[in-house]
């Protein structure tokens, strides 16, 4: 700032004195923080020393033991097995807090999986998945034998390809199957270990195209962090991915698989099950899916349900249908609509509403021409409602 600014000088006799004006100051700039190199030595090293580093008020905290830090963590064989960068580390057979005991087949040790696959150098999570442990790492998994013999574990089967960058969205789905987010979309561990070159047959396939926009819209960061459970009461997978909840129906007896999702409105952080009850964390709420019972439903217009079909051809996709009438089973009511036009989802033929049952009714009669047609359901009434079966009445007519 005094740049150029005139210095003027008193003289005084024969004195005399040149004065050129300020020149050459720059602006102040904040300090820099003084690099500190700390040495620890002296001692006999081991592996559970502890040093604790304060500078300005902030502890820095190092160990002897291996520079990564443990991530996830499983039960299994009386063991505790965690991940802690491309290892598998494990404590002593029954005492989880040992994890320095040296006996090869009872103590601690660690697997360095990237020694065995190739993409395995920093694992993300892990799961039981039938009788062996699934690790997974962003592009690799890892199916191990883990026995209480730790000299007797061994790898099943390394699956390339495929993992997962979201360890919180690792379910084991029964006993025989393991859920995870993948990055273009929801697989089954199952169908890629038995088809491990395709994904058309994967539990996630239907809703890939929906959860990579998902997964554009919410950005890395959000992604990692989404969680799921398994649903207590019909067992159903739930994710929750930024402010979504996707919801897997998967009821092969019934040959049952279809996609559902729950638009909550707001950032998702944590999806937890305690028992037979779900709980969701948003900001600083937490919230019971349903409610403090488990039975609450929403009030009339609070939250409208809608469900649709793919576009159905009745094994004749080039044959002109004549619609005769609809049925359903459901409980509540329901408004209904058919759409006859695949290339304009906004054209549809209206069915009215239903309520209940109509299978025993006097016929329902719907009007219209179409070789496909999809089914549109909507339901905003008060309390519980479901949609159980549907059956459009057609005959087949020459094409003019």
């Amino acid at each position: 700032t005094p740049n150029t600014q005139t210095i003027t000088v008193d003289t005084d006799g024969d004195v005399t004195a040149s004065t050129p004006n300020f020149a050459g100051g720059v602006t102040a700039v904040a300090a820099v923080a003084q690099v500190d190199t700390v040495t620890i030595s002296g001692g006999t090293f081991d592996a559970t020393d502890r040093w604790t580093i304060t500078l300005a008020s902030v502890a820095y905290k190092t160990t002897g033991r291996a520079s990564a830090t443990g991530t996830a963590a499983i039960v299994n064989q009386r063991r505790i097995y965690t991940l802690a960068g491309s290892l598998l580390r494990y404590c002593k057979i029954n005492d989880p807090t040992d994890w320095t005991d040296a006996d090869a087949s009872s103590g601690a040790g660690f697997i360095n999986v990237s020694n065995e696959v190739d993409g395995a150098d920093t694992l993300v999570g892990l799961a039981k998945y039938s009788d062996l442990i699934a690790i997974f790492a962003r592009n690799a998994i890892v199916t191990y034998s883990l026995t209480a013999d730790a000299e007797a574990a061994s790898i099943v089967q390394p699956i390339d390809n495929t993992g997962t960058f979201a360890p919180r969205s690792l379910v084991a789905y029964g006993a025989s199957d393991v859920y995870y987010l993948d990055e273009t979309g929801v697989r089954s561990l199952r169908t890629r270990e038995s088809y491990d070159s395709a994904y058309a047959s994967d539990v996630g396939s239907a809703i890939d195209p929906f959860v990579q926009e998902l997964l554009a819209e919410v950005g890395a960061d959000a992604a990692s962090r989404a969680c799921a459970v398994i649903e207590p009461v019909d067992g159903r997978y739930m994710l929750a991915l930024g402010r979504y909840i996707l919801v897997l129906s998967y009821f092969p007896s019934s040959k049952i698989t279809a996609w559902s999702y729950i638009d909550f409105e707001a950032t998702i952080t944590d999806l937890i099950r305690v028992e037979r009850n779900i709980y969701l964390r948003s900001g600083n709420g937490v919230y019971a899916y349903g409610g403090s019972t488990g039975e609450e439903y929403p009030a009339a217009d609070e939250f409208e349900i809608l469900a649709e079909t793919p576009f159905i051809s009745s094994k004749d996709p080039a044959g002109i249908k004549q619609l005769e009438g609809f049925d359903m089973a459901s409980v509540s009511t329901w408004r209904v609509q058919i759409l006859p036009n695949p290339n304009n989802a906004e054209h549809s033929i209206d069915g009215g509403w239903i309520t209940g049952t109509s299978y025993s009714q006097p016929a329902h009669k719907i009007p219209g021409r179409t070789a496909l047609f999809a089914q549109r359901f909507t339901c905003a009434k008060a309390g519980f409602a479901s949609l159980s079966s549907t059956a459009v009445h057609h005959s087949t007519v020459e094409k003019s």
